[in-house]
């Protein structure tokens, strides 16, 4: 799996409406590209948003994971038995987690 770098969204994130969860998620670039490329693999469930906002601000106060094995530690605390374990998608995910490399979006209104 190629991981998509410009995403394609039939909704505002960040619209006053939106789920504030999302907003939260989206008015971050790591959780906005960690949120868009697991989004691209992997079921969602309801609270993995609060699960991955959490994960993020952990990164943010002791690091961001720095290899795979690292990732794949903080996904599991994070997600439980349903993070994402296979290690192609990791190592793919990897540069978005580190901040090397970012997922865009862009909102495309339905007609």
């Amino acid at each position: 799996m190629t991981l998509i770098e410009k995403m394609k969204l039939g909704f505002d994130p960040l619209a006053p409406s939106a789920d504030p969860t999302l907003r939260a998620i989206f008015s971050d670039p790591i959780s906005t590209s960690i949120y868009l490329g697991i989004r691209q693999g992997h079921l969602w469930e309801e609270n993995d948003g609060k699960r991955l906002l959490k994960m993020v601000e952990i990164w943010k106060e002791k690091g961001r994971p720095q290899s795979t094995d690292n990732l794949k530690e903080s996904l599991d605390r994070a997600f439980g038995e349903h993070a994402p374990s296979n290690y192609n998608f990791l190592n793919e995910l990897l540069p978005y987690a580190m901040g090397d490399k970012k997922i865009d979006y862009e909102v495309v209104r339905q007609q």
